[in-house]
């Protein structure tokens, strides 16, 4: 998934900042893995509380999610009892499925950071992350088992901004790093 966005601010702290390392012929690509790093972290906490950008809790599993997930559980011999139904391990761990945590982990696994002197690029490569970023309907997508609301992992809303928490976070970070220059 690919937006693209700049952050503008009148901030003095930060202009000054940006100023004093400029004038020390600083490489600006340490600004730029500093805001990645923090975009990358605020992420992982993100799926760890299962928890948006926006401060809201992301939609639980649909029914028709845990029924599938209850069937992958139900193969696996210290999941399920003699009969096929699933063991107390097995319904324990159906039990803590978490929204957007897959059996492999894929989706967090692939989101990965770029930078240089000149910017920064978080992506997120599984085909899959649109789709959970915004949500979609069996309606707009037939392969779908079911609808799938939005699941904000990312720092960007559908209209292609930042949120403004992530904004602040990424000014924060960097008015520490200038601080540390004085």
């Amino acid at each position: 998934m690919s937006n693209t966005f700049s952050i503008q601010t009148s901030d003095e702290g930060f202009t000054a900042g940006l100023q004093r390392l400029l004038e020390r012929g600083g490489d600006t690509s340490t600004l730029t893995f500093l805001i990645g790093q923090g975009i990358e972290e605020r992420i992982d906490a993100r799926f760890a509380s299962s928890t948006g950008p926006d401060g809201q809790r992301w939609k639980p599993n649909s029914p028709v999610t845990l029924a599938r997930e209850a069937l992958r559980l139900a193969v696996s011999k210290g999941n399920r009892r003699k009969g096929g139904s699933l063991s107390k391990r097995g319904a324990e761990r159906l039990a803590a499925k978490k929204p957007l945590i897959g059996e492999t982990g894929m989706l967090r696994d692939q989101i990965a950071m770029q930078h240089d002197g000149d910017g920064v690029t978080v992506a997120a490569s599984a085909v899959y992350a649109a789709i959970q970023q915004f949500g979609g309907t069996r309606a707009e997508f037939a392969h779908l088992w079911g609808d799938i609301p939005a699941r904000p992992f990312m720092p960007v809303t559908p209209d292609g901004e930042l949120y403004p928490t992530e904004a602040e976070a990424i000014m924060d970070d960097l008015n520490k790093f200038f601080a540390g220059l004085e």
